[in-house]
């Protein structure tokens, strides 16, 4: 960009020779030494026709830039494939890809003969579960008033245990299947099982049809927590000294543009085969409309520190340095020799050569260049 200044001269002093004849007879102080002009001393109708503005020197903190790409992902913890431990045959699908679901939300409905036969088991087990309970009652009290054998006592006391493992069993079974079990104590036998959601989520994957078969082993549906949704960022090895725990980066998503905040959470101690290296990067602020596996490119802010800086656009190469150009107390411009530490966000980390500003100079940011040409052509002219 300092290159393509000089070509830039002739056009800037045209500008403002222009803008200075067209003020008036008013002429260009100048103040000298060893023959070199060191400082321009406009007057105030040349002011406001060359339009300047200015800034102040501040301390602020800048970082090195460190580009990269990646993607959107979700731990595996928090993605759940629905599954029906007995299969079944779907009998409704009220969802889509895409859908938001709630923990508990009806999925889909499925039907089993097998399922049917064990509300029916339980239901018949439950119904002598009474008897068994006071046949065993009934032979301990005999038993301890000798009327009956201990033998007749055990095989009630048996009978009653089996019966309540049985139980268990079954309302294990029961709740794999989905069965309402507090609905079947009444006495009422549920022909569908509604499958329902684990947690809060997204659908994003559907594998089921409605009318279809479905074995155990079978993934119907792909669930997926968005609120922990995370950037996995890849930086290449050469960076990874650079990288910290904290440190911000910006997520710019190749599909819509949209613009993001995370922090680097953990760092990956792994290199990949193409020297990378894997960044897992929190989000900042809500990120419900996040898709998983969007690619995004990141812009990570390492090696943050605070500077001495002016905005970018105020720096003018002069004598093959970088200079800026300032504007004394006394009213006069005079350029300052610096040293670009780096650049971020328009802002330039700089550092005097041969001198430093008071607090109150001011910066030249526009017009900066019409200053510049008439500098260097004031100076040319002395030679």
């Amino acid at each position: 960009m300092k290159n393509n200044l000089k070509i830039l001269l002739p056009l800037y002093l045209l500008m403002a020779i222009v803008l200075l004849n067209s003020c008036g007879c008013d002429t260009v102080e100048i103040q000298k030494v060893n023959h070199k002009i060191t400082e321009l001393s406009l007057t105030k109708s040349q002011l406001k026709a060359l339009k300047l503005q200015f800034a102040t020197m501040e301390e602020s903190e800048l970082s090195i830039p460190i580009q990269a790409n990646g993607m959107v992902e979700v731990p595996p913890q928090n993605k759940s494939y629905i599954t029906c431990p007995y299969g079944g045959f779907i009998k409704s699908l009220n969802v889509l890809d895409g859908s938001v679901v709630r923990k508990g939300q009806v999925l889909f409905k499925i039907q089993h003969p097998d399922i049917l036969q064990i509300q029916q088991d339980y239901l018949e087990l439950m119904g002598s579960m009474d008897y068994l309970e006071a046949e065993a009652a009934r032979q301990k009290t005999m038993y301890s008033q000798e009327a009956a054998s201990i033998k007749n006592y055990q095989q009630a006391m048996a009978n009653l245990n089996t019966a309540k493992a049985k139980k268990e069993g079954l309302l294990s079974k029961l709740n794999l299947a989905n069965v309402e079990v507090s609905i079947l104590n009444k006495g009422k036998i549920q022909a569908q099982q509604s499958i329902t959601a684990p947690f809060d989520g997204v659908v994003t994957k559907i594998l089921a049809n409605v009318g279809a078969y479905a074995a155990p082993t079978e993934n119907l549906l792909e669930i997926i927590d968005l609120k922990h949704a995370h950037a996995e960022v890849l930086v290449y090895e050469k960076y990874l000294n650079s990288i910290k725990i904290g440190q911000k980066v910006k997520l710019t998503f190749v599909n819509n543009a949209q613009i993001m905040d995370a922090s680097v959470f953990l760092i990956g101690r792994e290199i990949s085969k193409d020297r990378t290296v894997r960044l897992h990067c929190h989000f900042e602020g809500s990120h419900e409309n996040l898709t998983p596996g969007a690619y995004f490119k990141a812009e990570i802010r390492a090696d943050p520190k605070v500077y001495h800086t002016v905005p970018s656009e105020a720096i003018v190469s002069l004598g093959n340095k970088s200079a800026i150009f300032v504007r004394k107390q006394n009213g006069t411009f005079k350029p300052y020799y610096i040293k670009v530490l780096r650049e971020f966000d328009q802002k330039a980390a700089i550092e005097f050569l041969n001198a430093t500003l008071k607090s109150n100079d001011q910066v030249v940011v526009k017009g900066v260049f019409e200053l510049l040409s008439l500098f260097v052509k004031m100076n040319e002219n002395e030679d």
